[in-house]
């Protein structure tokens, strides 16, 4: 009787981390998704971003190709020094 109200809590116990650890990641998405939405508008009134010399245009009659080579690059470059800057302040 003993080991199985210890298995009974141990196992509840266990749901509880669970449950906070899950509720925590759904948090930090949401705020990343928001954040996301939030960039994508204002650059969309930045005249520049998506123009960049680079960037690949063609337009013929229907036919309309867009390839943001350049802004990709730019984009990826931001995030990945974001992100180094961001790991490096937490292992401190």
């Amino acid at each position: 009787m003993c080991c199985l109200r210890a298995r009974q809590a141990s196992s509840y116990g266990l749901q509880s981390v669970m449950t906070h650890v899950i509720g925590k990641y759904l948090f930090i998405l949401g705020i990343i998704i928001f954040l996301g939405c939030g960039t994508f508008y204002f650059l969309g009134k930045v005249p520049w971003f998506g123009k960049l010399p680079g960037d690949i245009f063609i337009k013929r009659g229907n036919f309309c190709f867009y390839f943001p080579i350049t802004t990709g690059v730019l984009v990826s470059g931001l995030v990945s020094k974001a992100r180094y800057l961001f790991f490096l302040e937490s292992n401190k």
